[in-house]
Formats: C-alpha cells, sequence, structure tokens
C-alpha cells in the first residue's frame, strides 16, 4: 500500500500560507494552518506540535524526537511539550529537556508546566 499523500505548510512574506502536497510515512501528519501549535500542546495527546518556524515535531515509532521528519540532535522520548514558544521532550532518562534550537538542554525533572 501507498504512503498517503499529506499536505505540508510554510510561510511567505508576502502573500501568507502556501500549501504543498507530498507524500510522507505513515507516522506523520502535517498541519496545514500556517499557524504554531497552541501553548500547552503536547504529543501524543496530540499527533504533531508546530513550532514558530513552522516545523512539525511528531514521536518516531522508537520514540525518536522528529523534528521536521528527522531525528532532533539524538532525542529520544515519550511526551514533546509545546510551551511558551519552546519544545521540551520527558527524556527516556525521566527528566525533561529543552530544545534550544541545535541541541537539548536540561531542564529538570518537573515538567515545565
Amino acid at each position: 500500500m501507498a504512503d498517503p499523500i499529506t499536505a505540508s505548510c510554510s510561510r511567505t512574506e508576502s502573500s501568507g500560507p502556501s500549501i504543498r502536497r507530498e507524500r510522507s510515512p505513515r507516522h506523520e501528519v502535517a498541519d496545514v494552518s500556517g499557524l504554531p501549535s497552541p501553548d500547552g500542546t503536547r504529543v501524543p495527546a496530540s499527533s504533531i506540535i508546530v513550532d514558530n518556524d513552522l516545523v512539525v515535531w511528531t514521536l518516531g515509532p522508537g520514540q525518536e524526537i522528529l523534528r521536521g521528519g528527522g531525528q532532533a540532535r539524538g532525542g529520544y522520548g515519550s511526551q514533546i511539550l509545546w510551551y511558551r514558544g519552546e519544545i521540551y521532550v520527558l527524556g527516556d532518562d525521566y527528566n525533561w529537556w529543552r530544545w534550544t534550537g541545535t541541541t537539548w538542554a536540561f531542564y529538570g525533572s518537573s515538567a515545565p508546566v
């Protein structure tokens, strides 16, 4: 069976969101709103999180933290949280980690929210 066709979204300065249809893996769901996810969104309660750069965050089949479809700097975890414009992950070590834009920074043993 072929992979489903999903839509991805990008924002342009002059014309607002543009929507492009493409094939994606079954576990990936694309957001077509052109907006970041609401504050407090969590994966897996939600299937995806969209950050301020309109990058889609999901959990992979082996609990990989996927950013735009690729693993984010070796991250693994059971939850992804979008809170106050930041991505947090409950890691496989049961601690929370914050995405800095390039790597993971230790946050603590309690969720930020």
